[in-house]
């Protein structure tokens, strides 16, 4: 009876160190699976913000002497752009003018005076103009179109921030 008491003891043990086992790798196993579902949620959202990006594109439709133009802004992207703010820029310096919404594949004529301005008082004479337009996206991610409106007209789209 003694020896019986004995291997039941030692079953126990053995039972408690196969259950300690068991448990310390779903715990492991449950923390993978975790990191797992983390980094693919994040996938899915920087996809999700891709598919639905905004991408602002101006063209000058006319112009005047005293730097009075008028623009037409366009949203050829996949997503609305909101919070738009259209700033005036001599190299680097910038200015808001207003901001409103646009929406998917709509155009907006927008006027704008890229003319002389008493806000800008550096020597940056030589810089070429440029039509600043920053935007932010239904996500929350803000980004940036920048058209040159020197002699030689060139855009560049970047992403300010992901968020």
């Amino acid at each position: 009876m003694d020896s019986l008491v004995k291997y039941a003891q030692v079953l126990e043990g053995i039972g408690t160190l196969v259950t300690a086992v068991f448990a310390f790798m779903s715990w492991w196993l449950l923390k993978k699976y975790a990191r797992d579902t983390e980094s693919i949620a994040r996938v899915s959202m920087q996809q999700l913000e891709e598919a639905n990006r905004p991408v602002l594109l101006a063209q000058r439709r006319e112009a005047y002497a005293n730097g009075y133009q008028i623009w037409l802004l366009e949203n050829v992207g996949s997503g609305p752009a909101i919070n738009i703010r259209y700033l005036k820029a001599i190299g680097r310096k910038g200015k808001p003018i207003y901001g409103r919404l646009l929406g998917l594949a709509t155009t907006q004529k927008i006027d704008i005076n890229l003319g002389p301005d008493e806000a800008f008082t550096d020597d940056v004479a030589d810089a070429p103009d440029e039509l600043i337009i920053e935007y932010s996206s239904i996500r929350g991610s803000d980004y940036r179109s920048t058209i040159g409106t020197g002699d030689s007209p060139s855009s560049k789209f970047e992403a300010i921030s992901n968020k």
